[in-house]
């Protein structure tokens, strides 16, 4: 009866000997399963503007999506290059994170459940729990849009006095204005590029405030390039930034990723030249993206 207990014994203590050995093998070890390096199990979370073409837009991952209900991921001129930063630092498995507001994103960051935001305006640091790159990465000035038959050539915002102007709200740039604005110019924010271009184009707007290059992009996507006129001048200008969430637990990378991520706009002339790649891919290509993007929401 012993020898039997002493067999039992020895072969549970094997047993759970095994299975230990076997989960140090299947687990990576807790340093290593964090922020989305290769070869572990982790996942670096970005986020950023979700249908601000040409610089990002929300776009189904093909890849992970591929047998499973569908997930999206960023696409476009500075998300490409997020991307492309993170994985000369070793960083492959980046999640895309989503918000439906900048209220919400906001408050993501706070909660660290971002670790990069990689465009944003530079807002302060403390009130938006950002650990902002220093400089920023890429220009982005405002511009007045206007109808071709209709011109407003009107570099300065307190020129704009009188008037009625459209914005949209996922831009994000009203903000950085309103404060300047004449008392009596009224800015009506919009969602969406359509809207925005509709209510400019039937006479409801005298003028739209946005990107220049998001003009060149969506006016050419909904064929009215020809209906409007871009003022050259810029009314205001805005540049880019990329930030950490001073919540998240990668901001080790921080200083590896600023670096990588500089290079891919340290050519200011090679860095034109990939924004009008995008401008022309969205011209081309957008409605379709969006109606893939509509089409995976309808099948599940």
């Amino acid at each position: 009866m012993k020898k039997t207990s002493g067999f039992v014994l020895a072969a549970v203590a094997a047993l759970l000997s095994f299975s230990a050995e076997a989960a140090s093998v299947r687990r990576p070890k807790k340093e290593e399963n964090l922020c989305g390096l290769e070869k572990t199990l982790s996942e670096f979370r970005i986020a950023g503007f979700s249908s601000y073409a040409p610089f990002s837009w929300k776009k189904v991952d093909q890849k992970a999506s591929k047998g499973r209900k569908a997930r999206y991921m960023y696409d476009g001129f500075v998300a490409d290059s997020v991307t492309a930063a993170l994985k000369d630092i070793g960083i492959t498995h980046v999640t895309s994170k989503f918000y439906d507001s900048d209220e919400d994103l906001k408050n993501a960051v706070k909660r660290g459940e971002i670790d990069v935001v990689f465009a944003t305006f530079y807002q302060g640091g403390d009130q938006a729990g950002m650990d902002y790159i220093y400089p920023a990465y890429f220009g982005n000035p405002l511009a007045i849009v206007s109808r071709a038959d209709k011109k407003v050539e009107k570099s300065e915002i307190s020129e704009l006095k009188g008037m009625i102007g459209v914005a949209r709200s996922e831009e994000g740039v009203y903000d950085l204005i309103k404060g300047q604005l004449p008392t009596d110019t009224k800015v009506v924010l919009v969602e969406g590029a359509e809207s925005a271009f509709q209510k400019l184009l039937e006479g409801d707007a005298d003028f739209m405030v946005t990107s220049p290059y998001a003009a060149m992009a969506e006016s050419g996507r909904l064929g009215v390039a020809d209906k409007i006129y871009i003022y050259p001048k810029a009314l205001r200008p805005i540049k880019f930034f990329a930030a950490f969430s001073k919540m998240s637990k990668c901001r080790r990378f921080k200083e590896p990723f600023e670096k990588a991520f500089a290079k891919y706009f340290a050519d200011k002339t090679e860095a034109e030249k990939k924004m009008h790649h995008y401008i022309k891919f969205w011209r081309e290509n957008g409605t379709a993206v969006l109606e893939e993007n509509a089409a995976e929401r309808d099948d599940y």
